[in-house]
Parts: C-alpha cells; structure tokens; sequence
C-alpha cells in the first residue's frame, strides 16, 4: 500500500548562480579557512548592522562564548537567561562556569521585557549580567532594557542568532549593545552552511575576541602567510579550553 505521507525539509537553502561563482573563487583561491572572503564578510556585516568590528566563527554558540568570555563571566556569576530559546544561550554560561538565573517571557512574543528584566533584578539584585534573546525575527525593546541594565550595573549580551535583518525604531539588532551575536547556520535568513558571528563597538572587547577564537594565538593563519614577518612567529597569548576557531 503506497504512503501519503510527504516529508517537509528542515531547511531548504537556494544557491544561485552568485553563491556557486562565488563558492568556486574559494576553492581555486586555495585558501579553505579564514582567510579574504571572511574578512571581507566580517567587514561587509558589521557595516550593514551597524557596528565597528566584527568577529566571524563556526557557529553562534561559538559566538556566544566568547562573547560570554569577553564579557568576564566566571565561576559563580549568575546570569539572566530567557527560558524560551535554544540551549546554547544557556550552555555558554556553563562553559564560564556561571549559573543561568532563567526568566520567563512574554506570553505572545516570547521575548523578555522591561518589565520581566526589573521584577527579575528585584528578586536577584546581584546579577550583573543579561543573555538577551530576539526570539523568531522580534528585536527586543533594547533602548529601555539598556537604560535598566545600566541603573543596575548589568552587562548585556545579545543573541540574535534569529534576528538579522531585524529593526527597532529605524536601527538594526546589532548595534544596540555590548556585544551581539548572529548565526548563519542553514536555516537562517542567511547562511554560511554553518557559522556565526560577533559584533561589538567595543575595542578591546574585539581583540579579546579575536584572539580567543584563534586558540589564544596572537596572528591568524592569513596574516601569518601574508604579511612580511615570518609565519612562524607569533605567540600564544592566552589559554583557552574550547575550539572556537571559524571555518
């Protein structure tokens, strides 16, 4: 007896004839890791969200955690986390060896409001950090969540791996807060096959950034093989536990 049944893809991801000329400079580029494309890519994202530097990764939790890392979140530090959202926003405050404190979220929106943020901090006044989650394309209401976060000495880091193109009030999500994160995996509205990456204003938020998601060495392999100084110097500068390099 023939079935009915119809199998609907998990991602259905259209390549043009662009991606495929653009795929096909990589690979006779001979050059697979990070490299041109991806510095081209991170110069090119954080100009169209708004931000002045750009970190690209292998995914968004690698994203998240060296966000989570930059941020300074260690043993002990309680974090606010949404309930409703993919575990990784959670799994990277465990990396730190922090303690998720989770909130619910807004029937409707599944978002955290301003309202959820203060009854939170009156019940934990010692958190000093916030995962901000902009659940399914819906940005935050950044500006009045910032403005608590900031009476409260709260550091803020954003999970937008749903959220890019998304907008509030005429700016993008991206160029809100300290550090925000986006993915590119294969359902996504744009995608790298996998990958993510990290945005942030600040500097030397950036270089911790940049550093660590190279193992804690102080020269990527691109600069290393194109630059003057020989490729075998460089250093490692910082000790890290967790791959996070890019593609």
């Amino acid at each position: 007896m023939k079935s009915n049944h119809q199998t609907i893809p998990f991602a259905k991801v259209f390549i043009g004839e662009n991606e495929r000329k653009y795929l096909q400079e990589v690979l006779d580029s001979g050059w697979l890791t990070t490299a041109g494309k991806a510095m081209e890519l991170e110069q090119r994202f954080a100009e169209t969200v708004g931000a002045k530097y750009a970190c690209a990764v292998n995914s968004c939790t690698a994203a998240l955690h060296l966000g989570i890392d930059a941020l300074g979140i260690q043993l002990g530090d309680k974090v606010f986390v949404p309930s409703m959202t993919f575990t990784a926003s959670a799994e990277v405050i465990r990396y730190m060896q922090g303690d998720p404190v989770f909130l619910d979220t807004e029937y409707g929106t599944n978002l955290i409001t301003p309202a959820i943020l203060e009854e939170a901090i009156a019940r934990n006044p010692d958190v000093r950090y916030l995962v901000i989650v902009h659940y399914g394309g819906q940005a935050a209401q950044m500006e009045e969540i910032m403005a608590i976060c900031k009476t409260h000495n709260i550091k803020i880091l954003e999970d937008a791996a749903h959220a890019f193109p998304a907008r509030r009030n005429g700016k993008m999500v991206g160029s809100f807060g300290e550090v925000t994160c986006f993915s590119f995996y294969a359902n996504k509205t744009i995608t790298t096959g996998e990958g993510g990456m990290l945005v942030t204003d600040d500097e030397q938020l950036y270089k911790r950034v940049k550093t660590m998601r190279l193992h804690g060495i102080n020269r990527d392999i691109w600069d290393r093989f194109t630059a003057k100084v020989p490729s075998w110097e460089y250093d490692v500068v910082e000790a890290v536990t967790n791959t996070t390099c890019p593609m």
